[in-house]
C-alpha cells in the first residue's frame, strides 16, 4: 500500500490511536517520513491536541495566585 497526503489527513486520528492495520501504519509512516508537508502536519496536530489537553488542566497554584492579584490591581 501506497499512502497519500490525503490518507494521512484521513487516518492520523485512527494512526495515533493505533487504530491502523500494520500495512497502512507503516505506509502512513513512510509517507511522512518523504513528505515534509505531512510531516509538519502531523507535528501541528499534536501541537493543537497538547495546547487543548493543558488549556483544561488546573493551573498550578501560583499561576492562580498572580492571576488573581493581576485581576485585583
Amino acid at each position: 500500500m501506497t499512502a497519500t497526503c490525503r490518507d494521512l489527513a484521513e487516518r492520523l486520528y485512527a494512526l495515533l490511536e493505533g487504530e491502523l492495520a500494520a500495512d497502512e501504519r507503516e505506509a502512513i509512516l513512510e509517507h511522512m517520513r518523504d513528505c515534509a508537508c505531512c510531516g509538519a502536519y502531523q507535528r501541528t496536530y499534536l501541537s493543537a491536541l497538547r495546547l487543548s489537553r493543558d488549556a483544561l488542566l488546573e493551573p498550578p497554584e501560583e499561576e492562580e495566585a498572580s492571576l488573581e492579584r493581576c485581576l485585583a490591581a
